[in-house]
């Protein structure tokens, strides 16, 4: 229940951050850590991906989420190794091949 998606690829982690529901992204973290897997929890949750290969981090920046995009950075500081934040965070695109930077910028214009 906790890693199901709705159909469109979205876990609650995404919708969470899309809503701007620091709550409940704060609450789906503390439950992850004490029911699931390391590995579940970085590929389920940090690094997961909607059917717009959209990770929450695109999410956040896509909605000015400040506050989910600073406490899912902290999480994968964490959780994941250099390589992973690297290329499967800090670069990764979604399906119209835009980074979280792209994403940025574009809502800064």
């Amino acid at each position: 229940m906790l890693l199901a998606t709705d159909g469109t690829g979205r876990a609650v982690w995404h919708v969470a951050v899309e809503r701007s529901n620091l709550e409940v992204l704060l609450k789906v973290w503390e439950w992850a850590k004490g029911t699931i897997t390391r590995e579940e929890i970085n590929y389920k949750l940090l690094l997961a991906t909607d059917d717009k290969r959209k990770t929450v981090w695109h999410v956040a920046v896509d909605r000015s989420n400040l506050e989910a995009l600073l406490k899912v950075w902290e999480w994968a500081k964490m959780m994941l190794i250099r390589k992973e934040i690297n290329y499967k965070l800090l670069l990764a695109t979604d399906d119209n091949r835009r980074t979280v930077w792209h994403v940025a910028v574009e809502g800064a214009i």
